[in-house]
């Protein structure tokens, strides 16, 4: 990891890269969510209200776009964001290591970055991830836990982001990885918030033995809405 950042560190800036807004003060939020499917949301059809707070959000902001046709180009967290962070893609997957990355093009574009994650840091896994976070100016690593079968809540960035809000930078980039519905589904949202039950709304093909994780996933996908 160090030889990355080392390497990533010694990578020349872009050329011609321009800010269009200039020096205009802003603050920029990237959220990252984590196995959230579309096909289990209200907002994008789905039968159970899910995502009640982003359906407003939809029905008074004309400035929200919904996305309808978008596949990822990797099947994993770590493999997708090498390409969603940096210039590499599903043709050329080694340029994250000799291109700039989202990171560093908005440092040099004048701005101060944060990351702010609720993923695992404390294992080898997600390394990358780590790498990745390094080269922002300031990090805040929430989850200390070593597996995934425990209860961790999104709400742990409300904190480190709020210090984020009222840091004095005119120009922040503010990163925010979530576990968002990543298994165990049931541990992703607290248990006075679970919403759904029993088998309204289910489709007919889900068996009874798996009817209590496709209401653990709904409630995930509910506590996730609240979260972004």
């Amino acid at each position: 990891m160090t030889e990355m950042l080392k390497q990533k560190a010694a990578l020349p800036p872009l050329a011609n890269l321009k800010d269009a807004n200039g020096n205009t003060p802003r603050t920029l939020v990237l959220v990252i969510g984590e196995s959230t499917t579309s096909s289990r949301m209200s907002l994008y059809g789905y039968g159970r209200e899910t995502t009640p707070r982003l359906d407003a959000l939809r029905k008074s902001d004309t400035n929200l776009v919904v996305f309808n046709d978008v596949v990822t180009s990797r099947p994993y967290t770590i493999e997708i964001l090498q390409q969603a962070l940096t210039f590499a893609d599903e043709l050329h997957p080694d340029l994250y290591l000799t291109k700039p990355s989202l990171m560093n093009m908005m440092k040099q574009a004048g701005y101060k970055t944060f990351w702010i994650t609720n993923q695992q840091t404390m294992t080898k896994r997600n390394t990358l991830l780590t790498v990745f976070s390094q080269q922002t100016d300031e990090q805040f690593y929430m989850n200390n836990q070593r597996t995934q079968s425990a209860r961790q809540y999104d709400d742990v960035v409300f904190a480190p982001f709020e210090k984020v809000l009222a840091d004095p930078a005119e120009k922040k980039f503010i990163v925010v990885h979530l576990l968002g519905t990543h298994m165990k589904y049931k541990f992703r949202y607290p248990e006075e918030t679970t919403k759904f039950v029993g088998r309204e709304g289910i489709p007919d093909g889900v068996s009874d033995s798996d009817v209590e994780v496709y209401n653990d996933y709904d409630n995930a996908e509910l506590y996730n809405d609240y979260v972004v």
